[in-house]
């Protein structure tokens, strides 16, 4: 009978319900189950087993050595374990409750075998057993076991788009049941294809189907990633902007055909100041004559300006150098932006194949196409990174990510809109860092130096350097000559 008594944990100090009285004395029931679970080395056997709980000698020992009768040991596996249900752990009522989803009795198939192989031997049981209890996620599966419902993309994108979904279909890429996609460019071309959808008038429907496929979509996978990284935001600003025009121009009794340039500068000037995205698209009407003699004024570069105070920037950077508080990922981040201007969406991007150890033990960062040489306490940092590196996703992970920073589906980075919100609890503003950290950098770097090792266009970078005050009139013609 479980005790009613409320004291003192043993083992964390809280006062809590008494759940056991171990040899420490009496414990609640987290600190009994970490106790259950716990794996070490028995200085008796020198085997890797739990270490008795219940054992007075000051040695850590098994229950064997210990003399003590055997503690909850799994009927199925037979691993020293909390059992869960019918005298078995958690993992073997996961491998059983899978099974019955997947409609499988006996050997798994092929075609299931990693996606259940991967399931069952997550690092914590107790995570994927509440996942699997979602009754979505179980619907699925037993689709899918069934065959009723065919493992592919297709398959998924024909159900309705939701969260678990997402995370479901992440999992089955990380284990390997499906091929890897771009996710972004994916739901890109499923987002286009339900705006032109909702779009009343055939004609507008055509023009715009035939930029947004095969202009817009086309672009974009030419310059897709393959990994799941494809930024899509301006993409749809662009069709968004151009669904938006034609429309306009509808209601107003116009056409593509009969535009004129009059009627250009009244949209913008109705408008907001994002409508100015329809430049693409005019452009690209133009070239086909689908419109004449219009044109939508580029906006001026506007420059840079410093919004951070040195002394503000240079006490960020302490901050994050220093205070152990902070979380690793966050740390690391923070300094990216704060002492080499990347942008978020970059920096989340961060694969580990980017960081080496030079031979004088000197830690490398490849942010562009040569490498950073980082100064000892921030190079510390992303070696600790690369080692200790974890994501949030307790279902269906890759025993290993690629990224410098996983994020909370299996097998993809940390989004950059999250780690914006991360940041910005410390009080970094990651867009004003970059811009001060970059006009620092450009004062002291001359723009060959900076594209290289930033990753930056050689344009970019001569305007940067430009923004701080540099004059660098002569560097395109140099790298021309250079890449010759």
């Amino acid at each position: 009978m479980v005790s009613r008594r409320v004291a003192a944990c043993a083992a964390c100090g809280q006062e809590r319900q008494v759940i056991a009285v171990l040899a420490i004395g009496p414990v609640c029931s987290t600190c009994y189950e970490r106790a259950l679970c716990s794996k070490g080395r028995c200085e008796g056997c020198g085997a890797t087993r739990r270490i008795d709980p219940r054992n007075t000698n000051s040695r850590p020992l098994c229950s064997d050595c210990a003399g003590l009768p055997a503690l909850q040991v799994c009927a199925g596996c037979g691993d020293e374990d909390r059992l869960f249900e019918a005298g078995r752990c958690r993992r073997c009522v996961l491998g059983t409750r899978l099974a019955q989803v997947l409609g499988v009795s006996g050997d798994v198939p092929a075609g299931l075998r990693t996606l259940f192989d991967a399931l069952v031997g997550v690092e914590r049981p107790k995570a994927a057993l509440r996942w699997l209890a979602r009754p979505e996620v179980h619907r699925v599966l037993a689709a899918l076991g069934s065959g009723e419902l065919e493992i592919s993309h297709e398959a998924l994108d024909g159900l309705p788009p939701a969260k678990w979904l997402d995370h479901l279909r992440q999992v089955l890429v990380a284990t390997g049941t499906l091929p890897a996609r771009d996710e972004a460019l994916a739901r890109l071309e499923r987002w286009i294809r339900a705006r032109i959808g909702e779009m009343d008038n055939v004609e507008d429907r055509r023009v715009i189907e035939a930029y947004a496929i095969w202009w817009v979509l086309r672009r974009q996978r030419q310059r897709a990633t393959g990994t799941d990284t494809t930024t899509t935001k301006y993409a749809r600003a662009n069709v968004t902007n151009a669904i938006g025009f034609v429309a306009w121009l509808r209601s107003h009794g116009r056409t593509l055909a009969t535009c004129r340039q009059a009627d250009v500068d009244l949209w913008l000037a109705s408008g907001p100041p994002t409508r100015c995205r329809a430049r693409a698209f005019l452009r690209w009407a133009t070239a086909r004559r689908l419109v004449r003699d219009v044109d939508i004024v580029r906006r001026p570069d506007v420059v840079p300006a410093r919004s951070v105070e040195a002394h503000d920037q240079a006490a960020l950077v302490q901050r994050f150098l220093t205070d152990a508080a902070i979380p690793l990922v966050d740390r690391v981040a923070g300094l990216l932006v704060l002492l080499y201007g990347q942008a978020l969406a970059r920096v989340a991007r961060l694969d580990v194949s980017r960081v080496r150890h030079d031979a004088d033990g000197t830690v490398l960062l490849a942010l562009g196409r040569d490498e950073v040489r980082l100064p000892p306490p921030v190079g510390a940092l992303v070696a600790e990174l690369v080692a200790t590196r974890r994501g949030r996703a307790t279902v269906g992970a890759p025993p290993s990510s690629p990224w410098l920073f996983p994020g909370i589906q299996p097998g993809r980075p940390l989004r950059a809109d999250r780690l914006r919100i991360r940041l910005n609890a410390y009080g970094l503003r990651a867009r004003a860092a970059r811009t001060t950290a970059l006009l620092d950098l450009a004062t002291e770097v001359p723009p060959v130096v900076l594209a290289d090792l930033l990753g930056m266009y050689p344009n970019t970078a001569v305007r940067w350097v430009q923004a701080a005050g540099g004059e660098w009139a002569n560097y395109a013609a140099i790298r021309a000559r250079q890449a010759r």
